[in-house]
């Protein structure tokens, strides 16, 4: 009886030392199974793609109104990057570096098509205002139309909203790119091309003479100056203040008539949807009993 039961003791004790010693996961308890948060090589490869682009900076941020969308961003469990001041001040500088040089680009790009045209026909004016426009829509629409588009991932529109907080400096960050590049850019492009249409006779002069001193010694190109007449630079001048005009009125039909308000509307309802499935309801209750506002 004894030896029976020292026997199933030792036995007992032979088995949990076994338990002790024995690893029944492995190095890695979840080895072989997929993560589901971890990010497949497709995801990868676009969002690097995206990286590289050339909104590169506009996808990185629409990103987080994406991420975040769905993250109970008016609750406690709210993602940290709210509360990253590293992440805010890192975006700003990204943004202002990215304002700087297209303001920059702007205005280069603007003083070459409105003076190098002066000297083209009406068919390669025609053509360099076009590939004007591509810039102007490379270089200040599709950013601005970013701006309005990431206003659908405002979940929350009131004083509370943290998104609506983040979207708000991120829209005031790149309203320059408005304020400047088109309006302000514009507007002044546009005297000037009125300045010179009004003084066409004293600009002419001013280029013969100039190449007369200048390029004398370079026959063909002195002899295409001197065939140019007013009418031609005339005409030039009024092709490229209705290329920024066009571009102008465009951008607002388009963002402000078109999509904006397309945008606006699925905020609306992607709002509506918010607040049925994210405690929006709970919190009224409390709202409700307690008597707050």
């Amino acid at each position: 009886m004894n030896n029976s039961s020292n026997n199933n003791a030792y036995a007992g004790i032979g088995g949990y030392g076994d338990y002790q010693t024995r690893d029944n996961y492995g190095k890695d308890a979840y080895a072989g199974k997929q993560d589901p948060y971890k990010k497949n090589n497709t995801e990868r490869i676009g969002e690097e793609k995206e990286k590289q682009g050339p909104w590169g900076l506009d996808f990185e941020i629409l990103r987080f109104f994406r991420e975040n969308y769905n993250a109970g961003v008016d609750f406690e469990e709210s993602p940290r990057a709210f509360f990253d001041e590293e992440f805010m001040l890192s975006m700003r500088i990204k943004l202002l570096k990215r304002n700087f040089s297209t303001i920059f680009a702007k205005i280069l790009i603007m003083t070459i098509f409105s003076f190098s045209t002066l000297f083209m026909s009406t068919k390669f004016t025609i053509i360099a205002g076009a590939f004007y426009l591509m810039l102007f829509l490379y270089l200040v629409a599709i950013p601005m139309g970013f701006v309005k588009y990431a206003r659908q991932y405002v979940a929350n529109n009131g004083k509370d909203g943290k998104l609506k907080k983040i979207h708000k400096t991120y829209q005031g960050w790149v309203r320059p790119l408005e304020t400047i590049a088109m309006n302000f850019l514009t507007v002044l492009f546009i005297f000037i091309q009125i300045l010179m249409l009004f003084n066409l006779e004293v600009l002419y002069k001013y280029i013969l003479k100039i190449s007369e001193q200048y390029l004398n010694k370079m026959e063909k190109i002195h002899t295409y100056i001197s065939s140019l007449s007013t009418s031609d630079m005339q005409n030039s001048i009024l092709i490229v203040s209705a290329f920024y005009v066009i571009s102008y009125f465009l951008y607002w039909i388009v963002i402000y008539k078109l999509l904006a308000p397309r945008w606006e509307a699925v905020r609306q309802e992607n709002e509506k949807a918010y607040r049925r499935t994210n405690q929006r309801a709970a919190r009224n209750l409390k709202d409700e009993l307690t008597g707050e506002v």
